[in-house]
């Protein structure tokens, strides 16, 4: 999973059709919930369904229009900053009086400045929450895959108890990744230990050995104590 987050989310920049099928979609959501708060705040605004398809349909198209102008689906998330913002206030500022042109005809000009103002508000803050969002998960995610990566995968030798302790003190170590146990005895092998796996190298060949240790990437075994070690 962290190898899959690495190269394809941290890796690589999304491609910008997602990221205007994102924006487009928030957009369109928010109008069409600003319609909705101003049928039932002004319900004598003869606001219909077919109106209503009408309007939303103006400010998909005002949203297009407002996103090639301002090419914010340009913004790399993981590049992004605050600043980014204002171009996000340009375009949904353009979108509203695009907007506003078109349905003149459709709304009483006395309601169109309550739509406007509200479907500005609700876009614009939508907007801004879902980069904001996206850009915290990335350095979220980002964080947790340089940690991880900066500690040394290992395997403990053994399940005994000494192992298992030896699990459970490491368990938030900065230094080490245990990824599984390994110990000669097949009896316990394919098991699950303290939520990782159990291996057996007693009837493995080097070379299954080696295939196992570079699928893991571990690069040490860690013995519990000295006689472990001594014994094997």
């Amino acid at each position: 999973m962290r190898a899959f987050i690495k190269k394809y989310i941290l890796g690589r920049d999304i491609n910008s059709g997602v990221i205007a099928s994102i924006d487009l979609l928030i957009s369109t959501v928010s109008t069409a919930i600003s319609l909705i708060c101003i049928s039932l705040i002004l319900p004598n605004i003869g606001m219909t369904l077919k109106s209503g398809i009408l309007i939303t349909s103006a400010a998909i198209v005002a949203t297009l229009i407002a996103m090639a102008i301002m090419k914010t689906y340009r913004i790399i998330i993981r590049h992004s900053t605050l600043f980014d913002i204002w171009k996000f206030a340009v375009a949904v500022f353009i979108k509203e009086i695009l907007t506003a042109l078109a349905i003149v005809a459709i709304l009483p000009r006395v309601e169109l400045l309550s739509f406007v103002v509200l479907d500005l508000l609700a876009t614009f803050t939508a907007l801004v929450c879902i980069r904001i969002t996206m850009i915290k998960v990335y350095d979220v995610l980002k964080h947790s895959i340089v940690s991880y990566s900066k500690r040394t995968s290992i395997f403990i030798y053994g399940t005994s108890d000494k192992s298992t302790a030896l699990k459970i003190r490491l368990a938030n170590s900065p230094h080490y990744n245990v990824l599984g146990f390994i110990q000669h005895e097949a009896y316990a092998a394919n098991s699950r230990l303290l939520g990782v796996n159990v291996f057996s190298f007693g009837n493995r060949s080097k070379e299954e050995i080696k295939l196992l240790f570079d699928k893991f990437e571990v690069t040490a075994i860690l013995f519990p104590n000295y006689d472990s070690l001594k014994m094997e």
